[in-house]
């Protein structure tokens, strides 16, 4: 039996689930490999201990794809929890600990040290900041629901304080434009004596 049909066989077993990845960075099908997905980063790294702990290798993944992509390409990549909590732009993002008003947040964010000229200029703003507090409410609370304390938004302060994204200790993946990111295992399964 393949490795293939190993991972298939073994997230069948544990009702886990597999996504198909190539080598190609560009999404082209070349050496086709099933890997590992799982809801939380815990998740993940017990898995990749049970597995080591039992003779098996196992590769830590980082996985991309592109709207269009049918396959995720795949990268090695060290997993670790707050993996997408950090930003390449931190002016556009926001700490939020689950203990917050979310009205709180929007107003530290969008009215902190700016300067209002216009009646016009005050409505504008608190209608993005109704806007930036409601979807705060809804993050903080699937926050609550992973047991976690303090999430990462990103936003984007030209669209309006549009909401991009969402990350917290234990986030997999995120989508952003036409670009999914998730995490992932590659497992190269010990040969048994049934094999």
């Amino acid at each position: 039996m393949n490795n293939n049909q190993k991972t298939i066989d073994y997230a069948d077993r544990y009702g886990m689930k597999t996504v198909e990845t190539t080598s190609e960075a560009s999404g082209y099908p070349r050496n086709l490999r099933h890997v590992l997905t799982f809801q939380t980063i815990t998740e993940l790294l017990n898995c990749s201990e049970e597995l080591t702990a039992e003779g098996h290798t196992v590769t830590e993944l980082l996985l991309h794809k592109r709207d269009g992509w049918q396959l995720w390409a795949r990268t090695r990549g060290s997993i670790e929890h707050g993996m997408f909590r950090r930003a390449s732009d931190n002016d556009w993002t926001i700490e939020v600990d689950a203990s917050e008003d979310p009205k709180d947040v929007a107003f530290r964010l969008l009215f902190d040290g700016v300067e209002l000229d216009s009646l016009d200029g005050i409505r504008g703003r608190l209608a993005a900041a109704d806007r930036f507090a409601e979807e705060v409410e809804n993050i903080i609370e699937a926050s609550r629901d992973n047991n976690c304390d303090e999430v990462t938004i990103f936003y984007d302060p030209d669209q309006n304080y549009r909401i991009d994204y969402w990350a917290d200790n234990d986030t997999v993946g995120y989508s952003y434009d036409t670009h999914a990111y998730e995490v992932a295992l590659m497992v190269d399964w010990k040969e048994d004596d049934n094999d």
